[in-house]
């Protein structure tokens, strides 16, 4: 699964910038390698500093999730460029993540709110 997660992540920032510079999609390449140990890493261990006994890994769905969503945002999709920086910054992309999607609940949420009162605006003057 890490060299799997790791072509997906080169997907996206070539993506994004296909100057940017990736390892080849090759599993006997170097660079490859140093990325997927990293990967493996954030999935065994957690975010840097974290030991084995903490059980502070992702998932695999969990940290496709936030590779996807810090190469959609602005800031974050030109300073996550390797798996290294990925888990270096995985809990501040965690949180900011969240917050987005708390913000697009409270957005649905409102919407759903101006309907209501508009419809029971149109009922009370009917």
């Amino acid at each position: 699964m890490p060299f799997k997660t790791a072509v997906m992540f080169i997907d996206l920032i070539l993506e994004n910038n296909p100057r940017a510079r990736t390892p080849k999609k090759d599993p006997a390449d170097k660079k490859m390698a140093d990325w997927c140990t990293e990967l493996e890493r954030l999935h065994r261990l957690g975010p840097v500093g974290a030991v084995e006994n903490e059980n502070k890994g992702y998932s695999w769905k969990e940290i496709w999730n936030i590779i996807n969503f810090c190469q959609q945002d602005d800031f974050w999709k030109t300073n996550i460029l390797s798996p290294g920086k990925l888990r270096k910054q995985i809990i501040k992309l965690e949180n900011k993540m969240k917050r987005a999607e708390n913000f697009k609940k409270d957005e649905e949420i409102s919407i759903l709110q101006a309907v209501y009162a508009g419809a029971k605006k149109e009922e009370e003057g009917s």
